[in-house]
């Protein structure tokens, strides 16, 4: 299946909005807490900044993994899933896609999700509905393990530093990971 530009830049707009409204609801309806307190948290600057250094480092550290001839069965699904895509993405695409998906995924997930049912079942959910906990090939448990761990450390930014933290880090990850794979 070949996906036009379009669908891609809708699913990043779904992804924003979809994501967080669902997370805003659980929020308010579920937990019936405040947004404002979900808001809450370390001065904004100090999130930011945390938030890119985890991001940008834990995806360096994923690429260098993942580029390992170990794991070419995982490099090679990455490989053939930008395949996938008929058009040419540019690091402009790529950001905004990653802006994107950091804000509303983490909307949803740490903001929504983590307090309903905890820091590590929700990193566990959160990497198995991207399809990254496969048991294909070993390479695919020890990528889905080191996802669902770094997925982990988003959840404690969000808990000791605050959700824009998490907003930023996955931001900053997924733009690492689209400039990676461009790169290619």
């Amino acid at each position: 299946m070949r996906v036009t530009k379009n669908i891609f830049v809708l699913f990043g707009y779904l992804t924003l909005l979809g994501y967080s409204l669902v997370g805003l609801l659980l929020i308010y309806f579920v937990q019936q807490r405040d947004i404002n307190d979900v808001l809450q948290g370390e001065a904004l600057w100090l999130q930011i900044l945390v938030g890119l250094v985890y991001g940008i480092v834990t995806a360096l550290g994923i690429s260098a993994i993942v580029d390992t001839k170990a794991f070419t069965p995982v490099r090679t699904f990455f490989t053939e899933l930008m395949d996938m895509l008929r058009f040419k993405l540019s690091f402009t695409d790529g950001f905004f896609i990653s802006l994107y998906a950091g804000i509303g995924e983490e909307m949803l997930f740490r903001a929504g999700i983590q307090p309903i049912i905890g820091l590590w079942a929700t990193s566990v959910l959160f990497i198995a509905l991207h399809g990254y906990i496969r048991f294909k090939h070993y390479s695919w448990v020890l990528f889905g393990i080191i996802m669902v761990l770094m997925s982990a450390g988003l959840g404690y930014l969000y808990e000791y530093l605050g959700l824009v933290s998490a907003m930023t880090a996955h931001a900053a990850f997924d733009v690492m990971g689209f400039r990676h794979l461009l790169k290619e």
